[in-house]
């Protein structure tokens, strides 16, 4: 009865740590979103985050969603730095996507602002929505930090 007691949870053992291996292996901790950082200034407002993704990937998924976007016009792009510019409604905007390591990058997007007599920032929205954006394009679950 205690050998069968034992194997039993070696087994349950055994299965809960391959569990938890195959979930960290497959990447699906990454299921726990992602944090969008938000920074106003008096002349732009910039959203960033830290995503579990190559720079070339996400580059190039926010080169796709730029240009399927009407509201955005590309002016300059740079592969090589993993740059966009052009505007976003308008408005002046910078995508960079930042190499971490070759599993993660940071992305910052800048969006060009002028502070209303009630002082929102609707462009902070655009930069923010522009992340969101470039996450769903790529499955990722992105949250504004602090929403």
């Amino acid at each position: 009865m205690h050998t069968q007691n034992y194997r039993l949870y070696s087994l349950c053992c055994f299965r809960a740590i391959t569990l938890v291996f195959v979930v960290i292996l497959t990447g699906c901790i990454a299921a726990v979103p992602l944090a969008i950082d938000m920074m106003k200034g008096p002349e732009h407002s910039t959203a960033t985050v830290l995503m579990n993704e190559n720079a070339d990937r996400v580059y190039a998924i926010a080169v796709q969603t730029a240009e399927a976007n009407p509201d955005v016009v590309i002016t300059d792009q740079d592969p090589a730095t993993h740059t966009i510019q052009g505007t976003r409604n308008g408005k002046p905007a910078t995508f960079k996507a930042i190499p971490v390591n070759s599993r993660e990058t940071r992305v910052i997007v800048t969006v060009e602002e002028k502070m209303s007599d009630e002082g929102a920032s609707p462009e902070l929205d655009d930069a923010v929505r522009t992340i969101l954006a470039i996450c769903n394009e790529l499955g990722l679950t992105c949250k504004v930090q602090g929403a």
